[in-house]
């Protein structure tokens, strides 16, 4: 097995596809580092021969494939072909539309691939389909229904305000394929756009006075921390860049306003770990679960003496809850798998959500005993659009509960199948 010579500092590259002389190749690459800064999502070409660096071909597309002289690949939920020089692996002239509204797989907010495939004999066949379709959803402890809020979309993250008045959702918008954060205020739901910039911005999480929301953003490359005024006025705020080049998608806000804790240090899919970082002064990270698996959903107890988690170091994931600062006297809280954790506001209780869709909760001491899980209602969540999203949080009382219900599943019609599609370039 030999290591191919990607680009250097590279963290992640997929669907790989050679090109006709069978030595050089497509892939997808995440996170790539050039000359100390990191260069945007994108597909690059490299070579089996080690002395040859990766060239990016295609900044933000997320997936390509060669054939009949031209590069076909997905970029902003659109297929597009482009002529392209195999030879000196240039492109040439301009690409050309080829369909819209292309079912697209996530992959968290590292890359979004899309449902295509395009043989040497001129056969295209591609996917098209709807976003999926959800909406934020209040129920009461015993699951019924009480009102929804703001119009059905594609919503991803929903982050309650410590007063239940407002919501921070990820919104997908349909014709750049991007997640940009909204607030929803009110009981009618109204929404007023928080975030602008072309790349995903996903993850909002509410500073303990509402002033403020710390969220995640992917910019040129890489998924960093950011901190913006809750009222839109001023810009945001950068934590500072990952020296690893892996990401920070943010989980909490410790109450006394002075930590944040992201989930990090994935490279790829396999691990992840959960790290805490100060707000203001030098930005220095901190591991706080460092393992070889997965620790996600990371969340401060009322009180911030202690902190619940999810890990999937028995090989399901489950919801544990533990000391902090200083580790110690961790306990199991999910009993038969679990995930997504949130704090009673009185920290005497963490709610979670189970394998089978149910909305959990568990009686947590000051001593860290918990008591046996019990379900509360059944919940339809949208399906999570990353591992780290959250689709329901808790009003303050405890009382009411706002879910990320899915309302409509994309669709998925019949595969379109192009003979001779070259014949659509001009």
């Amino acid at each position: 097995m030999t290591s191919l010579n990607v680009a250097d500092g590279e963290v992640q590259h997929a669907y790989p596809s050679f090109l006709p002389d069978g030595e050089h190749f497509l892939y997808l690459g995440l996170g790539t580092k050039t000359g100390g800064a990191l260069d945007p999502r994108g597909v690059y070409v490299a070579s089996l021969v080690a002395t040859e660096p990766a060239q990016l071909l295609l900044p933000g597309a997320t997936l390509a494939r060669y054939a009949s002289g031209r590069v076909i690949f997905i970029d902003g939920g659109r297929l597009w072909a482009q002529p392209f020089d195999p030879d000196r692996r240039e492109l040439r002239g301009v690409p050309v539309s080829l369909a819209e509204q292309v079912s697209l797989f996530t992959a968290g907010a590292t890359g979004v691939t899309g449902a295509f495939s395009v043989s040497d004999g001129g056969v295209l066949a591609y996917q098209t389909g709807s976003p999926t379709t959800s909406q934020p959803t209040w129920f009461d402890r015993t699951g019924r229904r009480i009102a929804a809020l703001g119009a059905p979309g594609d919503y991803g993250d929903v982050a309650l305000s410590p007063d239940g008045t407002r919501l921070a959702v990820s919104l997908m918008a349909p014709e750049s394929a991007a997640r940009d954060l909204w607030i929803l205020d009110g009981p009618a739901g109204s929404g007023q756009r928080f975030t602008f910039d072309p790349g995903d911005e996903f993850a909002p999480v509410w500073s303990p006075d509402a002033t403020r929301i710390l969220f995640s953003g992917l910019t040129n490359g890489s998924v960093r921390l950011f901190v913006k005024n809750a009222d839109g006025v001023a810009g945001a705020r950068s934590l500072g860049a990952d020296a690893l080049g892996l990401g920070r998608f943010a989980t909490d806000w410790s109450g006394d306003g002075r930590l944040v804790m992201y989930v990090g240090g994935g490279r790829a899919i396999n691990r992840s770990d959960l790290w805490t970082m100060p707000v203001e002064g030098e930005p220095v990270a901190r591991p706080l679960v460092d393992s070889a698996f997965v620790e996600t959903h990371g969340r401060f107890s009322p009180d911030g003496q202690s902190f619940a988690y999810t890990s999937n170091e028995t090989g399901r994931f489950e919801v544990y809850v533990d000391r902090f600062p200083r580790r110690g006297g961790r306990r199991l809280v999910s009993r038969a798998g679990g995930g997504w954790p949130r704090w009673a506001r009185s920290g005497r209780a963490i709610y979670f959500l189970s394998p089978t869709n149910q909305l959990m909760v568990a009686d947590v001491s000051q001593e860290l005993r918990v008591s046996e899980p019990r379900p509360l209602f059944d919940v339809r969540v949208r399906p999570f659009v990353r591992l780290d999203a959250y689709a329901y949080d808790v009003s303050p009382d405890g009382t009411r509960f706002l879910v990320n219900v899915l309302i409509a599943d994309a669709t998925s019609p019949a595969i379109t199948v192009v003979a001779n599609w070259t014949s659509l370039m001009p």
